[in-house]
């Protein structure tokens, strides 16, 4: 499936488990349907002294738990 960017670029949709870097280093991987975060997934920060775990439903977060170092 694919969509269309800002700038007219067409580009797959993210299906299945992927890893997306944020400018300020840090990092999430988890599950996503069509784009949007869906099921289980983590964040760590570009420090690596704290991982959020989260839950998504279509893109919408249901549950989190933060652990730090």
């Amino acid at each position: 499936m694919e969509t269309q960017t800002n700038n007219g670029e067409t580009r797959m949709r993210r299906q299945g488990i992927h890893a997306k870097t944020y400018p300020n280093g840090a990092v999430y991987r988890g599950h996503y349907v069509n784009d949007k975060r869906h099921g289980f997934g983590f964040k760590i920060h570009a420090d690596e002294m704290t991982i959020k775990i989260r839950y998504y439903e279509r893109g919408n977060m249901i549950f989190e738990q933060i652990i730090s170092n």
